[in-house]
């Protein structure tokens, strides 16, 4: 005696880069005409989620991609089931991402705001950042290898480490650090414009700066972070 079989099976196999199985990450299975409610599982110990007892039919397969790891390949993908009682085989990759943090100072190790920094590596990847008020700036999702970091020079400024220089990233979740130092002849002021209320930063202010006793008046518009840099300025007194 048999019993006629009328439905498939999906089975999702979660690895990392290097084909280790991922316990922990979720899957989601739903129609793509939406004539069934979507069904959710998680991947076990293995890294294998199995979802039995299908309508044939097609069924989009999707993951959620958790924090600092990057897919490898798709996300999702639709699966059409024609054959009753076979089990489709679905692999999904995700890299680790590691980091690379640091701060921007001048040469009497105070941080320097606004700065820009860039990381890029071999195959092209290129991601661009800005220190904040302390001069800290922060990569957090660089794949495994080899990255350059460079500083974007400002006028007045000559570097004291070198403007550019290479990072290897070797470990998943872990940030390496990093320092540019800069040193300048000249004075600097940062001006930042905020709100009373909850002090977010306020755009498109003008501000002006001037020599206290005679001299150019300067003047400068905040960014969207409510930030404007006077830069060269001759050392002494200012409005």
């Amino acid at each position: 005696v048999n019993k006629q079989v009328h439905t498939g099976c999906i089975q999702v196999i979660k690895v990392d880069a290097a084909g280790k199985p991922l316990a922990g990450w979720k899957i989601t299975l739903s129609r793509p005409d939406g004539t069934q409610a979507a069904i959710s599982k998680v991947t076990n110990s293995a890294g294998i989620a199995t979802f039995d007892g299908l309508a044939l039919g097609e069924w989009r397969v999707k993951e959620d991609v958790l924090p600092n790891w990057r897919t490898v390949g798709a996300a999702e993908t639709v699966i059409n089931l024609n054959t009753p009682g076979r089990c489709v085989n679905i692999t999904f990759k995700n890299e680790a991402l590691g980091c690379v943090a640091g701060y921007k100072i001048n040469h009497l190790d105070q941080g320097l705001a606004g700065w820009t920094i860039k990381a890029r590596n071999a195959a092209g990847e290129e991601y661009t950042t800005v220190t904040d008020q302390n001069g800290f700036f922060q990569f957090h999702q660089l794949g495994m290898g080899t990255w350059t970091l460079s500083e974007v020079p400002q006028t007045g400024w000559e570097p004291v480490t070198p403007a550019e220089f290479d990072v290897v990233v070797t470990k998943p979740f872990v940030c390496e650090h990093v320092r540019f130092k800069n040193r300048t002849t000249y004075a600097c002021v940062d001006v930042y414009k905020r709100d009373a209320w909850d002090n977010v930063g306020l755009p498109g202010w003008q501000i002006h700066i001037k020599p206290a006793y005679g001299g150019t008046l300067q003047t400068g518009t905040t960014d969207g972070t409510g930030h404007v840099r006077f830069n060269g300025l001759t050392p002494g007194t200012y409005v």
